[in-house]
C-alpha cells in the first residue's frame, strides 16, 4: 500500500501540468469555450482528490486490519501455549491414581473447578480468533471465507 501511495503521489506533478495548461488554455480560449475547459478541469482535480483520499482511508483501513490481525496471531499463540500446558497436566493427572481419601479427592474436586473456569475463560477469548473479523466482512468484502480455528 505504501507503494502504491507514493506512486500516487508521484503522479502529483502531472495534475499541477494539466492545472497550468487549462490556465493557459483559458486564456487564449474562445469565452464560449471557457465553460467547458473549467468543467474539466474541476473534474480533472475533483478526481484526483477523491483518488488521494480513498488511498488514504484504505491505507488507514488496512492498517487497522493488520493491527487486528496481530493482535488475534497474539491471542492465538497464547491460547496454543495454555492449550499445551492443559493437556500436558491433564495427561500428567490421568496417569495418577485416584485416592480414597477425602480430602484428596476434594482438593482435586477445586483443582478441577478451578482448570473449569480457566477452561471456559480461555475458550470465550478463543471465540474472538474464531469469528470472521468484520473488518473483513466491511472493508474487504471477504464474508464467505472458511473459519481459521474450530474448537
Amino acid at each position: 500500500m505504501q507503494i502504491f501511495q507514493a506512486e500516487l503521489r508521484e503522479r502529483q506533478p502531472e495534475i499541477e501540468r494539466i492545472t497550468s495548461l487549462a490556465d493557459e488554455i483559458l486564456t487564449a480560449c474562445h469565452p464560449n469555450a471557457v465553460r467547458f475547459v473549467r468543467y474539466y478541469l474541476t473534474i480533472t482535480q475533483t478526481r484526483w482528490q477523491q483518488a488521494v483520499h480513498r488511498s488514504d482511508q484504505r491505507a488507514a483501513r488496512m492498517h487497522d486490519a493488520l493491527r487486528a490481525a496481530r493482535g488475534t496471531a497474539a491471542l492465538v499463540d497464547e491460547l496454543v501455549s495454555w492449550l499445551s500446558e492443559a493437556q500436558a497436566l491433564l495427561m500428567a493427572k490421568d496417569r495418577d491414581t485416584i485416592s480414597d481419601d477425602l480430602t484428596v479427592v476434594q482438593a482435586l474436586l477445586q483443582e478441577h473447578l478451578v482448570y473449569s473456569s480457566s477452561r471456559s475463560s480461555n475458550s470465550n477469548r478463543s471465540g474472538s480468533c474464531t469469528s470472521r473479523p468484520l473488518y473483513l466482512q466491511r472493508h474487504i468484502g471477504v464474508n464467505n471465507l472458511p473459519r481459521v480455528v474450530t474448537w
